[in-house]
C-alpha cells in the first residue's frame, strides 16, 4: 500500500513536469500540432516559466514541492509552518507568479494574519498541490479534510 501512495505522488510530480511544455497554450490544435499526445517532457512553448526547461516543475509542481517538504519535515501538515516555507519559497522563485501568488505574498508583507493573506482567486494551486496530503493522511479522512482545507489558506 505504501508503494502506491509513493507511485501517486510521483505520479502527481510527473504529470505536472509532463504538462510544463503546453502549460498556458489554450487552443488545443495546436497542441496537436506542435506536441500531439504528451508523452515526454518539453520546454514550455510559452513565456510564461521563463528558465525552465523540459522536465522541470509548473509553479503548482514547485508547489506541490514545498508542500511535501512541509508535510515531511514537520511530522505533518502544520498550516503556519506551510505558509512560512511557502512564502520563503517564494522569496527568491524564478518561475512565474500567478495573481493569486502575488496578492497572497502582499497580504503577508502587509502583515495581514494567515487567515486573512490568502487570495480570493480561483486558481487550481490548492487543489493540484494536495498529493502529498493524501499520502500522509490516507487512513484519517477528517485529518485530510482538515489539511486539504487549510493548505489553501496561504494561496
Amino acid at each position: 500500500m505504501t508503494e502506491n501512495r509513493k507511485a501517486a505522488v510521483l505520479g502527481a510530480f510527473v504529470a505536472d513536469a509532463l504538462s510544463l511544455g503546453v502549460h498556458w497554450v489554450y487552443n488545443t490544435r495546436v497542441i496537436d500540432k506542435k506536441f500531439g499526445r504528451v508523452e515526454k517532457y518539453y520546454d514550455p512553448l510559452t513565456s510564461y516559466h521563463k528558465g525552465k526547461k523540459a522536465g522541470d516543475f509548473t509553479h503548482y509542481g514547485d508547489q506541490m514541492l514545498v508542500l511535501l517538504e512541509s508535510v515531511q519535515s514537520g511530522g505533518g501538515f502544520d498550516a503556519g509552518r506551510f505558509a512560512e516555507t511557502w512564502r520563503t519559497f517564494f522569496a527568491d522563485y524564478g518561475g512565474y507568479f500567478d495573481k493569486a501568488t502575488k496578492t497572497t505574498l502582499e497580504n503577508m508583507d502587509a502583515g495581514k494574519g494567515l487567515t486573512e493573506s490568502g487570495s480570493d482567486s480561483d486558481d487550481l494551486a490548492g487543489a493540484s498541490r494536495l498529493a502529498p496530503l493524501v499520502f500522509f493522511y490516507h487512513n484519517d479522512l477528517d485529518t485530510l479534510v482538515h489539511a486539504s482545507r487549510a493548505q489553501f489558506l496561504p494561496y
